[in-house]
């Protein structure tokens, strides 16, 4: 896979752990008032916050082996592109797990 392949795709899978954390947090939050009171409260617990994060880990562990975490390979060049690259889908999973960790927040 070429450099430009594997960042695309590491990515496109932390893109995709926001994306769908921010559309649960839409769902949950778009739910009429008193959804989620008394028992509707483990909902969020024991359902919608393991899917998110489940699909953060299953992401990331993606990732993690398609962009290769280990040393940087020196012999093409682009080290310097590739370590950026690496800290900016680093960056974008992280926020995917705040994303998914703040679902135990909600309501």
């Amino acid at each position: 896979m070429a450099l430009g392949a594997r960042t695309r795709t590491a990515t496109s899978l932390a893109l995709a752990t926001i994306i769908f954390s921010v559309c649960v947090w839409v769902w949950i939050l778009s739910r009429p008032e008193g959804t989620f009171h008394d028992q509707g409260g483990l909902a969020i617990t024991l359902i919608y916050f393991p899917a998110t994060f489940c699909v953060w880990l299953v992401c990331g562990l993606l990732s993690a082996a398609v962009i290769g975490w280990g040393k940087i390979d020196t012999a093409e060049g682009n080290d310097a592109i590739r370590k950026r690259f690496r800290l900016a889908t680093i960056g974008l999973f992280v926020v995917g797990f705040c994303l998914s960790a703040g679902t135990l927040f909600l309501r």
